[in-house]
């Protein structure tokens, strides 16, 4: 069975829904946005896996626009194995911003985190 949620709020939708029954966003333009939005918002899933691979995907993009919102995700909380994705999707994308969010996960609490961002750092430097 596939559980569909709301882009906007998470909030669980029935597949036949065109608005959101919570927080009543039209979920017709939120299916019409563009991808690397999509994966943005995918960032906030309250599914653990669904935020990882949005957060993979972006660095596979490489859309260096999607920076801000990853650093965004990591500073609002997220769990270590998110961080740590965030981490080598910064080293994927490259350039001086991501170099700035890396030096920040550099001071991360969790060793996780810290050995992604040095994973990161030679992507980062041969993608600059």
């Amino acid at each position: 069975m596939v559980t569909f949620f709301c882009a906007a709020c998470w909030h669980v939708v029935s597949e036949s829904d065109r608005t959101c029954p919570a927080c009543g966003d039209d979920l017709t333009r939120l299916d019409a946005e563009p991808f690397t939005m999509k994966l943005a918002r995918a960032l906030w899933s309250p599914e653990p896996l669904t935020a990882r691979r949005a957060a993979f995907l972006l660095g596979q993009n490489g859309d260096k626009g999607t920076t801000a919102e990853l650093l965004r995700r990591y500073d609002a909380g997220a769990d270590p194995y998110l961080s740590a994705e965030i981490a080598a999707a910064l080293g994927r994308i490259g350039g001086a911003e991501a170099g700035a969010a890396l030096d920040r996960l550099e001071g991360d609490a969790s060793v996780i985190v810290r050995s992604a961002v040095a994973a990161a750092r030679p992507a980062l430097s041969g993608g600059s």
